[in-house]
């Protein structure tokens, strides 16, 4: 028996991911350029990173028949709809096709903010929000399974106390009721900023580093493994009655 797993790339420039200064090289954090931005010396910077990136991912696409990457992610959770924004976003989404990615791109929006709709300046192929694709398959880039914890902070362990297993059963659990059908039970909350000295986020994601033994890993499994592999898994609680909302 085999099993193939897709991979989901994000060539960024900006990829967040828990990253110092979310990917973004620290020479930035001083330079008087606008990152993120349609600026030329940062669009310089930005095509000499892709030209090296966009080729090694284009070389593992699965449309080619040569991998297994399926989707290519552009930036991630920007919200500049400004001209300025959307140029930036045209110019990663053309610099993408240019160097022979042919997968579907994405865009990681936050919540329910997703004005990069499909066929508008600068969009992606696909989105996360029903408004813009009625018809087409929706998927959920990014689902908070973790917690935020600043320079010194509270630390990794209370992150992981605070989302404990209450907090992973009732997050997965909502995902399984609204139809969701694959769910990945590893990834923590992503974080970041320009500056690595100003703030950084940790995660609290169930698997620890190196271990499968964590409080949350027995939550989590209990409601991504299959169904039909566990005959507890279809058993129904009685719950209290809940009164109608006025």
């Amino acid at each position: 028996m085999s099993a193939a797993q897709g991979c989901v790339s994000s060539a960024g420039p900006y990829i967040n991911a828990e990253t110092d200064s979310g990917g973004l090289p620290t020479w930035l954090i001083n330079s008087p350029t606008r990152d993120r931005s349609n600026e030329p010396d940062y669009i310089a910077a930005v095509d000499e990173w892709l030209d090296h990136i966009n080729p090694i991912i284009a070389r593992h696409q699965l449309t080619n028949g040569t991998g297994t990457v399926i989707l290519y992610q552009n930036e991630n959770e920007f919200g500049d709809h400004s001209e300025r924004g959307v140029a930036y976003m045209t110019h990663l989404r053309e610099r993408a096709r240019a160097d022979g990615i042919t997968v579907p791109t994405f865009h990681n929006t936050v919540g329910l903010w997703d004005n990069w709709a499909p066929g508008t300046p600068g969009a992606p192929d696909l989105s996360s929000a029903r408004t813009h694709s009625p018809n087409g398959p929706l998927f959920t880039a990014e689902f908070q399974g973790g917690s935020f914890d600043p320079w010194g902070g509270n630390g990794r362990e209370k992150c992981r106390e605070l989302t404990g297993p209450d907090f992973q059963r009732v997050f997965y659990e909502h995902n399984i009721a609204h139809g969701l059908t694959e769910q990945d039970c590893l990834a923590g909350v992503p974080g970041g900023g320009r500056s690595p000295a100003r703030y950084r986020r940790r995660r609290s994601r169930p698997a620890r580093p190196g271990s499968w033994d964590s409080p949350q890993i027995s939550a989590v499994s209990m409601r991504v493994t299959p169904r039909s592999s566990a005959r507890w898994m279809v058993r129904m609680d009685s719950a209290s009655s809940v009164p109608a909302p006025v």
